[in-house]
This record gives structure tokens, sequence and C-alpha cells, in this order.
């Protein structure tokens, strides 16, 4: 873009003569002002979100004691940040049956913060067969197969409300046990709008009454609307919201104002 407009600033300004040239030359200078501030922000933003994923990762591997390198973090997987929530979060409630849509780094990292707790099990549920294979040798690299399991649940459409959705195999999961932690990351939010919804119509029953939600991505306009949708549908809920790059929200059921709380990263 700086390129095109150096190319247009040298060819017209010959052209134009007295009071046009020296508007065209003042528009072109302003041009050129805004890039320049706008590049400096976006680098600045960017050295931020470095920093702040740096000090998440040092607070992270300070607070856990892995037995091994965790897997990349960010992306399609968890940032450190919501990886220090999720901790927090395990240490302070120790809940004892965790059930986890869509597996990864999360999986381990709720693995070793249970053993931190005093004890339980998380049952993650994965719809890509690599990932569900992958995440089964992570967890029995990591020691953690006393902890955490992968269930494969490929997708399939389920209605709800007369709306269809591609969602977990509703028969892959555990039929006979309560949850009191859910994490919902998954399935995919480019499946279609609301992707994440079904997620409490579907796994209400499976909850203790006193669970805890945890949702992945809540700065996202659909996960925005999807928390909206479950408090008028199944709550009310008291809603947390935590302040990390792809957002994060823990909803307990009760009545109460939307809050937030400092990272373990700050």
């Amino acid at each position: 873009m700086r390129q095109s407009l150096g190319r247009f600033y040298d060819a017209t300004l010959g052209r134009p003569s007295g009071r046009n040239r020296r508007l065209l030359e003042e528009s072109l200078r302003a041009i050129y002002r805004d890039l320049e501030a706008l590049e400096a922000s976006v680098s600045l933003r960017e050295v931020s979100r470095d920093l702040e994923a740096l000090k998440a990762t040092v607070a992270l591997y300070s607070t856990v004691h892995f037995r091994l390198p965790l897997p990349p973090m960010g992306g399609w997987a968890i940032g450190p940040d919501f990886a220090c929530e999720l901790v927090r979060e395990i240490i302070r409630r120790r809940p004892r049956s965790i059930l986890e849509l869509g597996t990864g780094v999360s999986t381990l990292v709720s693995g070793y913060a249970l053993e931190m707790a005093g004890g339980g099990k998380i049952v993650s549920v994965e719809h890509q067969t690599e990932f569900s294979a992958l995440s089964a040798l992570n967890i029995e690299d990591h020691q953690l197969s006393d902890t955490a399991q992968v269930i494969h649940a490929p997708l399939k459409d389920i209605v709800i409300g007369g709306e269809t959705f591609p969602w977990y195999d509703p028969s892959c999961f555990p039929q006979d046990r309560l949850f009191d932690m859910l994490i919902v990351d998954g399935p995919p939010g480019h499946l279609r709008p609301l992707a994440r919804y079904p997620a409490l119509p579907m796994l209400m029953k499976a909850l203790t009454p006193d669970a805890i939600i945890v949702l992945d991505d809540a700065s996202r306009p659909d996960e925005v609307s999807i928390i909206d949708r479950w408090d008028r549908e199944y709550g009310p809920f008291a809603v947390e919201l935590r302040s990390i790059w792809t957002g994060m929200a823990i909803l307990r059921r009760g009545e109460g104002e939307a809050a937030s709380d400092a990272s373990l990263g700050s």
C-alpha cells in the first residue's frame, strides 16, 4: 500500500499546479502519517501480546511442575494465559470430575492441576481421530493416564429447538457420572454460527448443581451470544470474564453481575 501511494504521488504531483498541487501533497503526507501511526500501533499490539504470553508462560511453568515440556500453545491450542486461569480455577475449586469439549494442551494442564489439587479426573471429548490419538499419546508421555482420558466422538447432526448443529455424538459420552466442571473449547466455531451452544442443552443434566462452566474464545461475537442465550435459557448464571487475549468466561449458577479477574500472568 505504501509503495502504491508512493507511485501515485510521483505520477500525479507533476500534473496539478498551484493550490491543487499543495492540497494533494498535504493529503498524501497525511496518509503517510496515518500509515506510520497504524504500523506503529500494530507493532505495539503484537509486542504487548507477545510479552503477555511470555509472562503467562513463565507463571505457568513456575506454578506447575511439568514432567515434560508442553506442546506449543496458541493458534488452535489454548494460550498460556488461558492455561494459567485454568490452573487457578482447578486449584481453587478442586473439582473431582471435569468434562472437556476439545482436547489438547488444556487436557494436560488440567491433569497436572488436578494432581496439585489432590486428585480427580478429566474426560476430554474430541471429534478428530488424529487429535484424539495425539492427545492420548501426550497423556501417556506425561504420565497422566490415571488422571486424564480422551474419548473420540465424531460429529453428527443434532437438532435442538428446531435448529441443527454439528456436534459430538452423544452416545460416546460417559452415561453414568456427573461432572463438576465443564470446559467448552469445541467444536470449532467455523462449523456454523453458535457452534458451541449445544454444550449446555446436551450436557446440563450431566453437571452437578454447583458445577462451573469454562468457555474459551469468550470475546468472539458468537461466544458472547452463546453466554447470553445460556443465561436466558438455563440460568441465571454469575459470569466472570477473564482478561486474556482470546477471552475466557466462567459461569456459575446463581445471581450476579459480570466480573473480571486478573490472570496468574499479570
